[in-house]
Order: C-alpha cells, then structure tokens, then sequence
C-alpha cells in the first residue's frame, strides 16, 4: 500500500479548501472532537485519548477480545484463550495464568502477518504509558514453545464472587478495552512515522489527514476500507471522514449534509438536536444507557471526612439526586438503585443511599462546629471538579443543596489535565471532596478507579445522553461498551 503523506502545515499553503472526499466509494462523515490534532501521533495506540480520537483509534487498530453492540465480550484476534493455572491465599491475593491463540491469516495494513511479538510489543508499550493503570493486573506476558501467548494475572479478589471467573471475564474485559495491537516491526524500524502514519489490523486503513475548511482551520482524519480485512464481508463501506469540529457547529453542519453522524453528544447539543427533529424530523436520535456513572468522592485525605463518618453521612443525606437529574439534566440521566449494575453492587457499605433531610444534615454539622468549639455558622469544605459544562451545572447544584444542608462549598475548577493529575496521583490533593466520572463497567474497575471508589462518597447517576447519537445512517445504533463500531455500517 503506498501512501502519500501530508502535514497539516504544508496542507494550509496549498491544499485549499476541501470540502468532501474525492474518494468515488461510498463515504460517511463522522464529527470528531472540539480540539483540533497538532500531530497524528495522538492518535497513539497505547496512550489516554479523549473517546473522540479513540472512536478513531478504533477503526484502525484490533483487540485480542471486543464488544458485540450489546456490549458482550467475543474473541477478535485471539482464536480461544483459557485458564491454565489460578490460586489465592488467605489473604485473596489470587494468581492466574490464560493462555491464548492467535487467529491465523490476519495481516496488518503494511501486509505484515499477525504474530504473538507484535502481542507481547504491544503489551510492553502499554505498560510504559498512561493506559497502565488499566491493565496492571496483568502481570506479564510471554510466548510459550507452543507459540501461545502465556499472560500472568495477579489480583486481590478480595469480596468478589465466583473469584475465578470474574477475574478471567477482567481480563478479557481489560484486553477488549485497551490493548491495541500495533506491529513490532514497522514500530521499531519507522521510529515516529509509525505513529503518524498508523498500520493495524482494524477495518480501515489511515489515508491522510488533510484540511478541510481553510476558513477557519479545521482538519480531518481520512480512513479508507480494509480490503483484505480479516472479517469476511466487512467493512461495509468504503470510507470515513473524521472531521475536527467544535460541538457549536455540529447542529448546523448536520442538518447541511456535512456530516452523517454526530457521536457522544454533549447534554447541551441533544436538547438542539431533539428540537430540530421536532421541527424536521429528517434524522433520528439514538441515547442507550451506557457505563457512565457520576460520584461525588470523600478524599481520604481530608482530615474532616476522614475522622467523622457523621459528617459523611450529612453529605449524603443533604444531596437530592433526583433534582439533580430532573432538574438539571431534565431526566437525560438516571439515579441508579442499588440493584443496578453501578459500583454499588461492589461496595454496597461505601455507596449507601440515605433519605433527602438537609434538616437533620444541619443539626449534625451544628453538632460537629459546637463540638470543636468554631463560630463559624456553616461548615467551609472545598470541591474539586473538572472544568466542564455538566461538572459546572452539577457541582453549582450540590453547591447549593449543601448550603441548605450546612455546609459552605468553595468549587475549584480544573483543567483535565490538572484535575486528573490531581486525582490520580494523592487522591485529590487537598481538596475535600471531588466529582468523578466513571465510563467502564463498574464490575471490573481498573485498580485505580478501584481504589477511589473504596473510599465511598455519593453515587449520583448514570448517563444516557452524553453519550447519545444523531445519525442518517440507517440501522445504526450507538454501541454499549467501546469505541463506536462502523465496521457494519452499510
């Protein structure tokens, strides 16, 4: 496959204005992200990315294991995996060993045959990077003289059910979700145009990235099918146009025909679709219930919360999460009971449901000020939140619920960045209390999220239209777990 490279810098000089693909297949426009690429090598497979560049990320590169549309884990490059070995100790620390088959006759994008050091490459890769911590469990991985990949799960299994099982579906689970196999070969022997011109295994190859709209800058990502993809019959059409655009535009180029789908809405772009289908009704809007949830987290630093349960308690009891919902995000959300499949279920004793008394939440705080001999007349506690347009109208809302319920809130707004620098390194530095977002399955968290969410706090809800679509294509339905799937667009 030759492939013409292109910089978006030389593209501003002399590309003009390109306004749709010269490409004569069937095409289909997808808008991708706020934020504009500086370099195609964000499109790493082995790093943290915002969802819209791993929608991408999807498209190009294969897992061992994937999500069917339902969200129900299959194998993908991996013919059978099994467990050959497991054991725990009296203090749940268990061990694992899965042993696994690669799938024969796959070839990547440079026509480099699948093979297990590309697997083990990979996982190596991984491991150095910011993705880690999702697969830490994992402890290694070799090939046996079978040619079989031999990976070494370590685990605390420690108040989980059916321990083996559970720790072996983490495993496909983690393996579907992150580890994206790329091609030791092309990555050792190209240095970084291995990343800015990708080659996996996916559906769609990477053609160019190349301006679009000169006006004002916006560039977009060109994707074109796999012929000799792995997957008999697939891909369905011929190419994607990943176009950079920000979320004020999305509306108007949609209904202009520059865009056929519009994935992961934001809150405020549904309540514009669903009014120009009220008014139009030439497209549809598909929402699912996704793992999505919202907490607001005790960081176990804060001397306050983490020596008065009480005080805890009075939190919960002075968030009414329904006006949360329905009041704020007028129902595209929902407060999750505790038989739900949310993170309850694994600490029922961390993420207790309390009835709606900010009058009782006073008096413990009034108790708690007396005590401790302060005058102040509200309890000051400080939040950290990521600077965005959902964390803003919650946070400002729990504000207000816990002024009502005696506490003084101070918001501190962060860029994601900052916030998950904060967060993930001590656990939210000196703030008392943080929102957090959560989109995986609560049943097999990455130690990380894990670890967070021992430490409790209010579970607030789950998510379904932020994770929306607005499409004209036909049949399409927004998958449940992973990156959006176009592989059986038609």
């Amino acid at each position: 496959m030759t492939v013409v490279f292109f910089r978006l810098s030389v593209l501003l000089i002399f590309c003009g204005i390109f306004s749709g693909s010269l490409y004569a297949g069937k095409s289909i426009t997808v808008s991708t992200c706020t934020r504009d690429l500086s370099t195609v090598m964000e499109i790493d497979p082995h790093i943290r990315v915002p969802g819209c560049i791993n929608d991408i990320r999807h498209q190009i590169y294969d897992t061992l294991y994937e999500f069917d549309d339902d969200g129900n884990i299959s194998e993908s490059l991996v013919k059978s995996c099994e467990v050959k070995y497991y054991s725990e100790d009296i203090d749940f620390n268990a061990e694992m060993d899965v042993l696994c088959t690669l799938k024969e006759g796959i070839y990547f994008h440079n026509s480099s045959p699948l093979g297990v050091d590309d697997v083990i490459f990979s996982f190596d890769r991984l491991k150095r990077y910011s993705l880690a911590p999702y697969v830490d469990f994992i402890n290694t991985v070799s090939v046996t003289p079978a040619n079989e990949l031999k990976f070494i799960l370590k685990y605390n299994i420690k108040g989980r059910e059916n321990p083996r099982e559970w720790l072996f579906t983490r495993f496909k689970y983690a393996t579907a979700r992150y580890l994206y196999i790329a091609n030791r070969k092309y990555f050792e022997g190209s240095a970084k145009w291995a990343l800015e011109y990708p080659s996996g295994t996916g559906p769609f190859y990477y053609v160019n990235w190349k301006l679009w709209d000169r006006r004002y800058v916006r560039s977009q990502i060109i994707l074109r099918k796999n012929e000799s993809y792995w997957k008999t019959g697939y891909p369905k059409i011929d190419e994607i146009l990943f176009r950079f655009l920000v979320p004020e535009l999305w509306v108007d180029h949609f209904i202009q025909d520059s865009l056929s789908l519009l994935p992961r809405l934001t809150f405020y772009n549904y309540e514009k679709m669903k009014k120009v289908k009220s008014a139009r009704g030439t497209f549809k809007i598909n929402r699912r219930l996704v793992y999505s949830y919202r907490y607001l987290l005790f960081n176990k630093k804060s001397l306050r919360l983490g020596t008065e349960p009480m005080l805890k308690e009075a939190i919960n009891m002075g968030i009414n999460r329904s006006v949360i919902v329905n009041g704020i995000l007028e129902g595209e959300a929902y407060v999750n009971s505790q038989q739900s499949l949310t993170a309850s279920t694994v600490y029922p004793e961390k993420f207790k449901e309390y009835q709606f008394n900010p009058a009782i939440s006073r008096a413990i705080v009034r108790k708690y000020l007396k005590k401790r001999r302060v005058r102040d007349y509200k309890l000051k506690l400080s939040l950290l939140l990521v600077d965005g347009i959902e964390e803003n109208m919650v946070a400002q809302k729990i504000r207000n619920m816990l002024y009502s319920a005696g506490f003084d809130v101070a918001l501190h707004r962060k860029d994601a960045c900052t916030y998950f620098s904060l967060v993930n390194g001590e656990g939210g530095g000196d703030y008392d209390l943080y929102l957090y977002k959560v989109e995986e399955n609560p049943s097999f968290l990455t130690p990380v999220v894990d670890r967070h969410l021992q430490n409790g706090g209010v579970q607030l809800y789950q998510a379904y239209s932020f994770y929306s679509y607005s499409t004209k294509i036909s049949g399409y339905m927004p998958p449940a777990e992973g990156g959006i799937n176009l592989c059986k667009i038609e």
